[in-house]
């Protein structure tokens, strides 16, 4: 039995952002996990990443409302997943859908978004409003430990790569983070971000709330992250956004946008490389997490050269500098889910769900999940 598993008669459904935090692989309990359901040929259908031994609750994007089992959702043995039955209230989108088909291409005239705000990029629909969240339901359930132990990792703690900050930490001293990256590191497209029920922050916010609960220290936070940019630019704002701020840990995450085409790679890498060692000489007590390339819609495009980046980013830990994965978290989700129940707007940013997945790969990298403190202060 892991140190983060939950009695039965403990198990309930909350809202409360801080919930389930530590690694799903260490414990029973899986809390709002986001769900769709697809339709193609049979009965709309949706995949868990185990299989449950005790569904707790169904509900909407706000956990406002909660569907009725029987009614609105039913689960299937022999399939092994959720399914909707007849008169079901519950939206769901079709395959067709989820392609964009029917939809104006970004680039296509007259450019726009239809009457819902759907537009498509490459084969994958985009949509930022309800057409697309409202289909994102939340689901709790109990399922077996031995399943959920089996769940990759891929951030592990190792202390001596970031001493000055685990110190810092241990010893409940002001910590200054800054983060700057482009619009994956805003906190875009969590409910908060759009002022919805149920207001999740966004994954910065919700990690610096996470390290200040554990170990009593007081985070200063700031994020100079902008939507849309790529390294080139970032390197123009360097100075203003990371070195006069004189971060005690700069958390960096570029990539994303300089990777729709390949020649952006190797000049990618030579600017992440010049903000790293600029850092290391002008802030040599700063110490840096390099944020990998976050994981996107694989039908939208954004994904043809973004996968380049993970090796050379990981060869580039040292000392003071740790390289933190979202991009296989988000492949280890694929391989179990709807992509569309993972992002925020159908093509990039981790929706309420996904946004734990990003604080918990992060926390890694700063915490011992058998530590006392740490089950203390996460344990459901």
């Amino acid at each position: 039995m892991t140190k983060y598993y939950v009695p039965e008669e403990k198990a309930q459904f909350t809202k409360d952002p801080m919930r389930q935090l530590y690694p799903l692989n260490k414990s029973n309990f899986i809390l709002n996990e986001g769900v769709c359901f697809m339709k193609e040929a049979l009965a709309p259908m949706a995949r868990l990443l185990f299989a449950p031994k005790r569904i707790i609750c169904l509900r909407d994007n706000s956990l406002q409302k909660e569907y009725v089992r029987g009614v609105d959702w039913e689960w299937s043995e022999k399939f092994q997943c959720l399914y909707l039955p007849e008169g079901s209230s519950i939206p769901y989108f079709t395959v067709a859908e989820a392609r964009g088909e029917g939809v104006k291409g970004f680039g296509e005239e007259p450019y726009g978004f239809d009457e819902f705000g759907k537009g498509r990029i490459g084969n994958a629909v985009y949509c930022e409003n309800e057409w697309h969240y409202g289909k994102t339901l939340y689901i709790t359930y109990l399922a077996d430990e031995n399943e959920t132990a089996e769940y990759p990792v891929r951030n592990f703690f190792k202390p001596e790569l970031l001493p000055k900050t685990m110190k810092r930490l241990e010893n409940k001293e002001h910590i200054k983070v800054v983060f700057f990256g482009d619009s994956t590191h805003t906190g875009a497209d969590t409910t908060s971000w759009y002022k919805r029920e149920p207001y999740m922050p966004g994954y910065p916010v919700l990690f610096c709330n996470a390290l200040e609960k554990i170990y009593g220290c007081k985070i200063e936070y700031v994020n100079h992250s902008v939507g849309g940019t790529d390294s080139n630019w970032a390197v123009k704002e360097f100075e203003r956004a990371v070195l006069n701020e004189k971060p005690d840990l700069l958390l960096l995450g570029f990539g994303n946008n300089d990777n729709k085409y390949a020649e952006g790679f190797e000049k990618c890498l030579d600017n992440m490389k010049y903000m790293l060692d600029t850092t290391a000489e002008r802030l040599p007590e700063s110490e840096i997490v390099l944020l990998g390339p976050s994981f996107n819609n694989p039908d939208s495009g954004f994904m043809i050269y973004t996968h380049r980046l993970i090796t050379p980013y990981k060869a580039m830990q040292r000392v003071g500098l740790r390289y933190c994965d979202f991009f296989e978290m988000g492949l280890d989700t694929l391989h179990r889910k709807e992509v569309l129940c993972t992002l925020g707007n159908g093509i990039a940013h981790p929706n309420d769900w996904t946004t734990k997945d990003y604080v918990r790969n992060l926390l890694s990298l700063f915490v011992d999940w058998d530590d006392e403190r740490v089950v203390n202060a996460l344990k459901y």
